[in-house]
């Protein structure tokens, strides 16, 4: 189970995270100030499911506080900032189901896509960090407000 983000870029085609130069900064001129871009859902025997949507937004609402709440076996729903819609993450005991507009519905681990999410977020938030946009304090904040889920999960907020 991955979840990832892709990022719109400027007269090019989108670069994914694994993509991502090791200084960003050079990208800086490039991104888009809205921050575009998509989240990737990987599973197993699953369709990978895009989300396009703010790339802040979508990693502070459905990667961090979606992931917290799965955390504690709690459904979370998700709307789109950038379009009409949203999606849902149905919890029935250990399994996930994933659904919504503009995207495939699938079905994973609770435990491991929980996990994916926070993971993604923090990746999002170091991201943001290096480039120093602006989002990082925002974001920063939520994972302060959300630090017991991510023990929980085992990762570690403040690592590099």
């Amino acid at each position: 189970m991955r979840v990832s983000f892709k990022i719109d870029i400027r007269g090019a085609a989108p670069i994914s995270e694994a993509e991502l130069p090791a200084d960003v900064t050079v990208l800086a001129d490039r991104l888009r100030p809205d921050a575009d871009g998509w989240l990737v859902i990987e599973a197993a025997g699953q369709p990978a499911i895009e989300i396009e949507d703010d790339l802040y937004f979508a990693c502070e609402n459905l990667c961090l506080r979606g992931g917290a709440s799965l955390l504690l076996g709690e459904s979370w729903g998700y709307g789109y900032f950038t379009k009409t819609g949203g999606l849902r993450l149905d919890v029935t005991g250990d399994a996930v189901t994933i659904s919504g507009d503009f995207i495939e519905t699938a079905r994973c681990a609770r435990q491991a896509f929980a996990k994916a999410l926070l993971d993604c977020g923090l990746r999002y938030l170091r991201f943001e960090r290096a480039l120093n946009r602006g989002y990082f304090e925002a974001l920063q904040a939520t994972v302060t407000e959300l630090s017991t889920a991510f023990h929980a999960a085992g990762l570690r907020p403040d690592a590099d």
